[in-house]
């Protein structure tokens, strides 16, 4: 027969809701030292970003390229493009999405018209072509090498599913919007994120994989 599971379900769809989650969860599962743990790490990096947005005045343009042709994108007000909003950048795709979904289409004049400063792919083979493609030349960010596959394993490190691994992809995409005024050793970072939240010791090579 069916058994009775207890179920919890708990809201954290932007990353402020998912730090706020760890302690609730640290109650249920009487994990309360570790949950107060991942809660400053991710508090820290929350703050971090807060303070480098108030502090750096050249804020630069980001396009977020989604699916194979990197035609479909994320509004600025979107849940999936939040890393964008907290980091203090500018999402060049200023509109309105109705849908949770996202994956806004967009054509390739618009974003020509945009010429963003950097490109962040979540397509692998997207990634692996825009270089090639000779429409995408035109592109300041193309043109400066200034464009950045998004890290994942076990999830993504910036969306599609949001999980806590949006932690450290905002310190990531601080060090690349940033590189002046916020210098990180991001392989080291990683590795220590991982061990804390995963308990995972990853070498260089699957840190490789994953980036």
């Amino acid at each position: 027969g069916a058994k009775n599971i207890p179920l919890v379900y708990i809201k954290s769809n932007s990353l402020e809701e998912l730090v706020e989650s760890f302690s609730y969860i640290g109650k249920l599962v009487h994990q309360e030292e570790r949950a107060k743990e991942l809660e400053k790490y991710g508090n820290d990096t929350l703050n971090l970003a807060k303070e480098l947005s108030q502090k750096v005045s050249k804020k630069p343009k980001i396009y977020y390229a989604e699916g194979k042709n990197g035609l479909e994108t994320e509004c600025n007000t979107s849940i999936h493009s939040e890393l964008i909003t907290l980091s203090g950048a500018i999402n060049v795709h200023n509109c309105e999405d109705s849908s949770s979904y996202g994956k806004v289409a967009i054509n390739f004049e618009q974003v020509l018209s945009y010429n963003p400063e950097i490109i962040l792919v979540y397509d692998k083979n997207f990634y692996q072509q825009i270089y090639k493609d000779s429409k995408w030349q035109h592109i300041d960010a193309v043109k400066n090498k200034k464009v950045y596959f998004l890290p994942f394993g076990p999830f993504s490190w910036f969306d599609r599913p949001p999980s806590f691994m949006k932690i450290l992809g905002l310190k990531w995409i601080l060090s690349i919007f940033y590189p002046e005024d916020y210098e990180i050793d991001i392989n080291k970072e990683a590795k220590e994120f991982y061990k804390l939240f995963l308990g995972i010791d990853l070498n260089d090579k699957q840190l490789d994989e994953i980036m």
